[in-house]
């Protein structure tokens, strides 16, 4: 077998990978780490690292362009919505707009290197430890998609701690869909649907009088942006810059594209702040928790609706008259991907209010007509509410039973008919076998998520358990 390896250098993931292929012959192993020393242990015949650093730099050193298969028509073209994903998807790593030649440039050479090693190399199969979300990995992924080239991705589950190997983001965890059928006629004629005691426990704190969002167990990074005063939001963080990165900090204000730049964030965020209001408690409202940017969950796996002004615009189009549309922005949404015109847009929609950053989000769930998210926690977090769900993108929860999963203008004309007309709500029942079919597939635990009250496994003993159940994933895609 030979297999390409991506990021799996993470806490323990070495170990994890090293487990799952210790019982498999393996030909030639690409790791694509950032450090050579991180790549896992594992008993292959020829095992070659590849710098992670330098492919999402777009650097392919000491490599004879000469004797690589050349690009042809058929193949740029099959490629095309791969290329549209990775221009867009390139400007996460830069502040500064990326020239479109360079993108382009960048674009070509993963596109023919990679197409290259596929073929020479008779790679087998594609392991990611994350869903692709880093440029060159999209390229790589869709290639072997259009070669039938077998793929794995890590998918995380976060909110409790689990995980899927899937064999395409699009689909996510497809598994779920009929075991979850499956479930519902075994509880048909029952009230209580069987949960472990980590999951119960997963419930009552998200649905308890305090509930805490999930990504701040790992820490808010964000916090400097509630400041007001420009120079306050900024002098710890450089005072931090001139400890540890002294050289980048006075490369940095010796431009003045720099200062432009910051005093523009600055001005965007003082623009939500002050148009942003506290929510109305006679309203009648959908919420829209915004997602952070630049991310994964919303670029590849919201699909079409990675630009968020493009969901709210399809459901202002179709909402009846007096429902409003309450947007709060993600607390740990940083200095990229925001301008004043992406605020002022959002505010020319009638139905659209801004709301204040200090406003709960469970709060503003609690009275809602309805949540809709690309594919946010607030999707579950509405379900455990029995709020109904809309939900744009592509994640495991969208199987779900009572989420309304949106691909066309139709699917949102349905999910508002449903909601406003027939007044349907999600049941606890279909939550609680859907969250029964997730603990029955997933993989029974997952390092480096919010840890369950109830985790009894050591490090090791959690990488030793999640290498097995990737080892059962890669002999079922690559014996297909």
């Amino acid at each position: 077998m030979n297999i390409i390896l991506k990021s799996f250098e993470g806490d323990h993931e070495p170990e994890m990978v090293e487990y799952a292929l210790k019982n498999l012959a393996i030909d030639t192993c690409i790791s694509i780490v950032w450090y050579e020393n991180r790549m896992p242990k594992i008993s292959a015949k020829k095992h070659v690292f590849m710098s992670a650093e330098d492919l999402k730099a777009g650097k392919y050193e000491n490599i004879d362009w000469n004797t690589i298969t050349p690009l042809d028509e058929e193949l740029i073209e099959n490629m095309r919505h791969s290329e549209s994903v990775f221009m867009d998807m390139i400007r996460r790593y830069s502040p500064e707009e990326i020239p479109y030649e360079e993108r382009k440039r960048q674009y070509f050479m993963h596109l023919r290197y990679w197409n290259h090693i596929l073929i020479t190399e008779n790679i087998d199969l594609f392991m990611c430890s994350h869903i692709p979300h880093q440029n060159y990995d999209i390229v790589l992924y869709d290639l072997c998609k259009l070669q039938g080239i077998p793929t794995l991705l890590l998918e995380r589950c976060y909110l409790v701690d689990h995980f899927f190997m899937t064999e395409s983001w699009q689909e996510s965890a497809k598994e779920l869909a009929p075991r979850i059928q499956e479930l519902q006629k075994k509880y048909n004629k029952s009230t209580l649907v069987p949960l472990s005691e980590r999951m119960e426990h997963y419930i009552k704190t998200q649905t308890g009088k305090k509930p805490t969002p999930w990504f701040l167990h790992l820490g808010g990074k964000q916090t400097h942006l509630k400041k007001k005063s420009f120079i306050r939001k900024w002098t710890r963080i450089g005072i931090r810059m001139i400890l540890h990165k002294p050289q980048q900090f006075f490369s940095y204000i010796r431009r003045p594209e720099f200062w432009k730049r910051k005093i523009h964030d600055h001005q965007t965020i003082k623009m939500y702040n002050d148009n942003a209001v506290s929510p109305d408690p006679e309203a009648s409202y959908i919420y829209f928790a915004l997602q952070t940017e630049p991310e994964m969950s919303l670029c590849p796996m919201s699909g079409a609706y990675a630009d968020q002004q493009i969901t709210v615009e399809l459901l202002a189009s179709y909402i009846p008259k007096g429902i409003l549309i309450y947007i709060k922005e993600h607390p740990e949404q940083g200095e990229w991907y925001r301008s004043k015109t992406y605020y002022q847009h959002l505010l020319s929609i009638p139905s659209v209010r801004l709301i204040k950053r200090d406003v709960s989000t469970f709060a503003l769930m609690d009275n809602a007509k309805a949540v809709i998210t690309g594919t946010g926690s607030v999707s579950i977090e509405g379900l455990l509410r029995q709020i109904p769900v809309i939900m744009m993108g592509h994640r495991f929860n969208m199987y779900a039973p009572d989420v309304h999963t949106i691909h066309s203008a139709q699917d949102m004309k349905n999910a508002i008919h449903s909601i406003f007309v027939e007044e349907k709500k999600p049941s606890m029942k279909n939550t609680r076998i859907f969250l029964k079919a997730v603990e029955e597939l997933a993989g029974p635990t997952m390092i480096g998520t919010p840890q369950s009250a109830f985790m009894s496994y050591t490090k090791d003993e959690q990488a030793a358990l999640m290498g097995q159940y990737m080892e059962k994933r890669i002999l079922k895609v690559t014996a297909a």
